[in-house]
C-alpha cells in the first residue's frame, strides 16, 4: 500500500505540470479571442469600456441585446443537455463530491455563452470562463490509469484540480494562492499530497501567461512601497479587511445557497 501512495504521486506530480502548461494555454487563447473580436467588431484595441462610450446611443443599446441573445441561447441549450447529463457542470462539485469528470459540451456552451457576453459589453467576468476551461483540460487530459476500465476516479479529481489551479494562477497572476485556494476550498484540507501538485501546475500555468504577456503586474496601479512592514495602521487596516472580506464572503456563499435552493421550486429554475 505504501509502494503504491509513492507511485501515485509521482504519476500525480509528473501529470501536474502538462496539465498546467495546457490550461495556461487555453486561458491565454481565450483573452486572446476576447481581445481580437473586441478589435475585429470595434476596430479598436482598447477597454471595452472606453470603447462603448464612444459609440452612439443606438449601437450601445443594440449590441449588448444581440449579444445577451446570444448567450442566452447558448445557456439555454446547455441546460437542455444538463437535464439528461450525470456529470456535474462545476468543477468545485466534481472535484468535492464526482469523479472529477465534467462534461464537454455544456463547458464548452457556457464558456462560449460567457463570449459573446464579454464581447458585447454585458458585466460579465471573463475569469470564470476561464477557470472551467481550464478544469476541463485536466479533466479530459490523458491519463493511463485514470482511464483504465477500473480507474482511479482520485487521480482523475487531482488533475482536474490542477487544471483548475492553473486557470485561477493565469487569471490573477497569484500560483500560490490559486493552489491554496483549491486545497482547502474544493478539498476542504491543505494536505502536502494535495498541495503539491496543485502548486506545479499553478506555477506552469502562471510561466505560459508571463512568457505570453510579460512580468507586469496585473493591476499597474498598485505600487507597495518597501517600508511596508514599517507601517503597522496598513497591515492593521489589511487583517480588518481581510476579516470583513471573510464574513462577507460566507454571508454571500449562504445566501447564494438559500437562493439557488429556492429556484429549484421555480419551473425552468436551475
Amino acid at each position: 500500500m505504501r509502494f503504491r501512495f509513492v507511485e501515485d504521486q509521482e504519476v500525480t506530480l509528473f501529470a501536474a505540470i502538462p496539465v498546467g502548461l495546457l490550461a495556461g494555454i487555453v486561458t491565454t487563447l481565450f483573452k486572446e479571442a476576447l481581445e481580437a473580436s473586441g478589435l475585429v467588431m470595434f476596430g479598436k484595441d482598447a477597454d471595452i469600456v472606453l470603447i462603448f462610450a464612444g459609440l452612439a446611443l443606438a449601437w450601445r443599446v443594440v449590441i449588448p441585446v444581440v449579444g445577451g441573445a446570444l448567450a442566452g441561447a447558448l445557456l439555454v441549450a446547455a441546460q437542455r443537455y444538463a437535464r439528461t447529463e450525470t456529470l456535474p457542470s462545476e468543477y468545485m462539485e466534481a472535484v468535492a463530491r464526482g469523479t472529477g469528470r465534467l462534461p464537454i459540451r455544456i463547458t464548452l456552451l457556457r464558456a462560449l455563452s460567457s463570449f459573446c457576453s464579454i464581447v458585447s459589453g454585458s458585466s460579465v467576468g471573463k475569469e470564470g470562463a476561464m477557470i472551467q476551461l481550464a478544469a476541463l483540460t485536466g479533466s479530459i487530459f490523458p491519463s493511463g490509469r485514470a482511464d483504465q476500465a477500473t480507474g482511479d476516479s482520485n487521480m482523475r479529481r487531482m488533475l482536474t484540480a490542477c487544471g483548475a489551479a492553473a486557470g485561477l494562477a493565469t487569471a490573477y497572476h497569484t500560483p500560490l494562492s490559486a493552489a491554496v485556494f483549491v486545497a482547502e476550498v474544493v478539498f476542504g484540507a491543505l494536505a502536502v499530497q494535495r498541495l503539491m501538485p496543485l502548486l506545479l501546475a499553478s506555477v506552469a500555468g502562471t510561466m505560459v501567461s508571463q512568457w505570453h504577456g510579460g512580468l507586469e503586474p496585473l493591476y499597474t496601479g498598485l505600487h507597495i512601497g518597501p517600508d511596508l512592514l514599517q507601517q503597522p495602521h496598513l497591515l492593521l487596516a489589511a487583517a480588518g479587511i481581510g476579516l470583513i472580506a471573510g464574513v462577507s464572503g460566507a454571508i454571500f456563499m449562504r445566501a447564494n445557497t438559500l437562493a439557488r435552493n429556492g429556484f429549484l421550486h421555480v419551473p425552468g429554475g436551475p
